[in-house]
């Protein structure tokens, strides 16, 4: 009967927006059980397109129109978008949404879906409930720069340029790394005191922090203990702004 109701309620609200400009923070469990704590992306210079559907009629211009803008975007800024693909009241399973994705032209190994068990990522904390929803945010500071119900093609892929645009003048904060490749032990060098270097994977998901109370300059990280790979770092200094690199750990 849910469904029912949501499809009739998206006729009248379909063109309606939110007022909400910033991002409320959750941590999910995607269909790859793969986890996502959202401000840890968004700290890591990502911007995430956050989609709640339903498997139906209603959502797919919407759907598309968001997973062909984060495409587009994505051709030649390799890393920058992810899309997130979400049951809106959490009672959608993964086999029906992803089946969904593939039928709507969506390639599932290049997004995240959640089934949303328990509505962990909330539309409440996005202006309200209703689909199809779209929403992309990025940033520090959390921002949401589109939060619309049956998201335009237009307003997705003008949203993507400003918020990725402001991701990349952010990060550069310019600081430098040595050495890189690294096996032990990592000096970082910046002009001014550093209070946190964070270690990301490659897709931002958060792997090790050092915190420095008061703030220290250029400060050493002992990376022995990181598993060979490629990662991120992020250093963010005692004024709050911040700045990531990549670094092949040994």
């Amino acid at each position: 009967m849910k469904k029912i109701f949501t499809t009739l309620g998206l006729v009248a609200v379909a063109a309606a927006g939110y007022a909400q400009t910033i991002a409320t923070n959750f941590t999910a469990t995607d269909c790859n059980s793969a986890s996502h704590t959202l401000f840890d992306k968004l700290d890591a210079g990502k911007t995430i397109v956050m989609v709640w559907v339903m498997p139906c009629g209603a959502c797919d211009a919407a759907t598309k129109n968001a997973y062909n803008a984060v495409q587009n975007y994505s051709a030649g800024h390799p890393g920058k978008v992810e899309y997130y693909l979400i049951s809106d009241y959490g009672d959608d399973n993964c086999t029906d949404l992803q089946t969904y994705a593939t039928a709507q032209g969506l390639d599932p190994a290049e997004i995240s879906i959640f089934d949303n068990t328990g509505k962990v990522i909330d539309q409440a904390n996005y202006g309200g409930n209703g689909m199809p929803h779209v929403v992309v945010a990025s940033g520090t500071d959390h921002k949401i720069w589109y939060n619309e119900k049956n998201g335009s093609a237009a307003g997705i892929v003008d949203a993507l340029n400003k918020a990725t645009s402001v991701n990349d003048i952010a990060q550069q904060l310019s600081f430098s790394m040595n050495p890189n490749p690294v096996t032990n032990v990592l000096e970082i060098k910046y002009a001014r005191t550093i209070g946190k270097v964070s270690i990301l994977s490659v897709t931002g998901q958060l792997v090790k922090e050092f915190t420095f109370e008061g703030g220290k300059q250029n400060p050493t990280i002992n990376m022995s203990k990181i598993p060979a790979g490629n990662y991120m770092i992020r250093v963010q200094d005692t004024d709050g702004r911040s700045g990531l690199q990549q670094i092949v750990k040994l």
